[in-house]
């Protein structure tokens, strides 16, 4: 099939246009690529603090989810697990009751 170019097209391939169509089949293989992401301490770090939380936090963590949170690490206070949980650059907390903090007295290293 000839190619037409855009300066071409109204000189000299009226006739490609005004020919019949020809259909063409395409047989198209899809390869899978390798991942190469490998599992990271953070799935791990996650899955362990998932686990170390109350059913309480839990399920608190679970609502809160749905509005960008996500969880950063729990610490075992003697009072119980203390999740630490972020939005964008605001830090919560969840209390092992499953209480929720907005506004932590905390800080971060860096």
């Amino acid at each position: 099939m000839q190619a037409c170019y855009i300066s071409q097209i109204r000189n000299n391939c009226s006739a490609l246009w005004s020919a019949k169509p020809t259909w063409v089949k395409v047989t198209m293989i899809a390869t899978q690529v390798p991942d190469r992401r490998k599992p990271g301490a953070e799935q791990a770090s996650n899955s362990i603090h998932w686990h170390a939380m109350t059913a309480e936090q839990q399920l608190a963590f679970y609502r809160l989810q749905g509005y960008g949170y996500r969880l950063l690490f729990v610490r075992n206070l003697l009072s119980g697990p203390l999740a630490i949980i972020a939005q964008h650059a605001q830090l919560a907390t969840i209390s092992s009751a499953g209480e929720l903090d907005l506004q932590p007295d905390i800080r971060l290293r860096a």
